[in-house]
């Protein structure tokens, strides 16, 4: 399964979004690739050098797509983590997925911005058929009814589904990649590992069901 970490707005989540699913997938024994497609390279900055079983941090290289169909054909997971601003490089993960994510932050800025990754997918929906595509709700504190309106904001503007598993604001997402570690390794029993579990499995029975 590829999934695309997309969003054109920087400070979403994408990178710790898709550092801890590559993580996730692996801890749980599945050949897993992660591919940097940020121009920032902070993925391969944390865990570039590290020697992690069954997980494969690479830069996505001149063209992401061949790099991504390369890594496709012996990891049963591979998760590209997209750069904010780069339309060409989001363009090509978006076509090559089977799943796309778009993390949101709760926060009206982010939802507007959201508009142009929108517009993105319908054009390549146009040429190249239909992808699923789901909004997921990131850095969700807990108690507010913000996260509610959001839900509805999407659901009515954007006219695509949301994710049920929410991703909440705990520290621990900050403090596991100074450890370099994901949450799993960092915080097993964790919430913010259960919710990535959840996660996990939710996006898995989405692709099953394609």
């Amino acid at each position: 399964m590829i999934v695309a970490i997309v969003n054109q707005k920087g400070g979403t989540g994408k990178t710790t979004i898709a550092v801890n699913l590559a993580f996730g997938t692996a801890n749980a024994k599945y050949p897993t690739a992660l591919v940097d497609a940020d121009t920032q390279a902070t993925c391969l900055h944390f865990y570039g050098n590290q020697d992690i079983e069954n997980l494969t941090v690479c830069s996505a290289g001149d063209d992401v797509r061949e790099t991504v169909q390369q890594l496709s054909k012996d990891h049963r997971f591979v998760f590209i983590d997209t750069a904010p601003h780069d339309n060409d490089s989001m363009y090509l993960a978006m076509v090559t997925a089977d799943l796309i994510i778009i993390p949101t932050r709760p926060r009206p800025f982010d939802l507007h911005s959201s508009e142009k990754v929108v517009e993105m997918l319908r054009s390549i929906e146009n040429e190249y058929g239909y992808t699923p595509c789901y909004f997921l709700l990131n850095q969700v504190k807990h108690g507010t009814i913000l996260g509610r309106e959001t839900l509805d904001y999407i659901q009515h503007n954007f006219e695509l589904p949301v994710l049920k598993t929410q991703i909440h604001d705990y520290e621990i997402y900050g403090q596991a990649p100074l450890s370099g570690q994901s949450v799993f390794l960092y915080a097993p029993k964790h919430k913010a590992a259960q919710e990535l579990r959840n996660l996990l499995r939710e996006m898995n029975k989405i692709y099953k069901s394609q």
